[in-house]
């Protein structure tokens, strides 16, 4: 297993922007149908101005992890780290069980202060 997230971290690549609140749900309902013996996509909530709160389940691992990418506004990179892990997590054979919520604080992250490209 150690071996594995040395691999993950080793292989994150340079992100050159960040992507909207958009383009992540629509990323996480792709890889939900390219994987669907591995990836769960759920509706967990919604934020205060109705849009839904998606969660990916992936893979069936005997360990488990929670992701949370961008709790906060000024933090996108966690986002984009999810991104990277939730495609790496269904790639790579992976004896781990995870879920990842994307954006918790809808409004903040719509923000024009974030560079999206």
């Amino acid at each position: 297993m150690t071996n594995f997230i040395q691999k993950l971290l080793q292989d994150m690549p340079d992100f050159s922007h960040f992507l909207t609140i958009e383009e992540l749900d629509t990323s996480s309902r792709e890889l939900a149908a390219a994987y669907p013996h591995l990836v769960t996509l759920s509706t967990v909530g919604h934020s205060t101005d109705g849009h839904p709160i998606l969660m990916l389940r992936i893979g069936n691992g005997q360990h488990r992890a929670l992701f949370v990418g961008c709790p906060h506004p000024n933090e996108p990179i966690g986002a984009l780290s999810l991104e990277y892990l939730s495609k790496k997590l269904c790639e790579d054979t992976a004896p781990i069980r995870a879920n990842g919520l994307y954006l918790l604080y809808h409004q903040g992250n719509r923000c024009r202060w974030l560079p999206t490209e």
